[in-house]
């Protein structure tokens, strides 16, 4: 499959991106990934919600699960604290990487479960 076209059902949250990893090595799609887990890329988040559950599977048929969690953790704990004026506004991005947080704590992972809880300590 073109990158693009990978890319694009990505975007979309399509079930065959998860099919085609199924048969297919995702080293080349690594970094198109990656950026979708830390970019909310979804058209509208809004109405839409995000697609974290769907990428946590797509991190789950690749054979470098690490990668992903090593990225993910760092990029929540570089998350900045909100103004002092704006807690109740928690960008779409760093909503995302929360709920991986969330996924991953719920798998077992101890750094994802306290990187979770700083970040409910800065809003």
């Amino acid at each position: 499959m073109q990158r693009d076209e990978f890319d694009r059902i990505l975007q979309m949250g399509l079930g065959r991106a998860l099919l085609f990893l199924e048969e297919h090595d995702a080293e080349p799609y690594k970094d198109l990934i990656l950026a979708h887990c830390l970019l909310n890329t979804t058209y509208d988040p809004q109405s839409e919600g995000n697609k974290t559950g769907y990428l946590f599977e797509i991190i789950q048929l690749t054979q470098d699960q690490a990668f992903y969690r090593d990225a993910i953790l760092a990029a929540m704990k570089a998350l900045p604290a909100p103004p002092e004026d704006d807690f109740d506004e928690l960008d779409w991005d760093a909503s995302q990487l929360f709920e991986f947080g969330v996924l991953f704590a719920q798998q077992g992972d101890e750094a994802f479960r306290q990187a979770t809880y700083d970040l409910l300590r800065l809003m």
